[in-house]
């Protein structure tokens, strides 16, 4: 009885670390570029501002143009279209600095380690 339970928590324990090393290697390859472009390429996600329950700002990036598109759980309503060079580049330097300025834990666990 005893050694059944061991067997069994025994596959368990390698169909969990076999998950967790393929979900691993997935994340490397797709943040190397390796898998190739998502679905959405040519446009990106620059930042989002979350103004309540279910309601967004998204500033997009459409090849060189930026969009500020209004998002609820009902509709999706552009706002406005910057399409001067001058102001998408700043816009991009903002999002950027400010992206830089927050660390997600990710890069604070890579710089402890290193």
């Amino acid at each position: 009885m005893l050694l059944q339970l061991l067997k069994t928590l025994a596959v368990l324990g390698a169909v969990l670390a076999l998950i967790l090393a393929l979900a691993y290697v997935l994340r490397r390859l797709k943040q190397s570029g390796a898998l190739g472009e998502s679905a959405g390429e040519g446009w990106r996600v620059l930042s989002v501002k979350h103004l309540g329950p279910r309601r967004q700002i998204f500033v997009l990036e459409v090849g060189a143009r930026l969009l500020l598109v209004g998002v609820t759980d009902r509709t999706i309503t552009p706002l406005m279209e910057i399409t001067d060079p001058a102001e998408c580049e700043t816009l991009r330097d903002a999002v950027g600095r400010r992206k830089r300025a927050v660390p997600n834990f990710h890069d604070f666990l890579r710089r402890a380690q290193s």
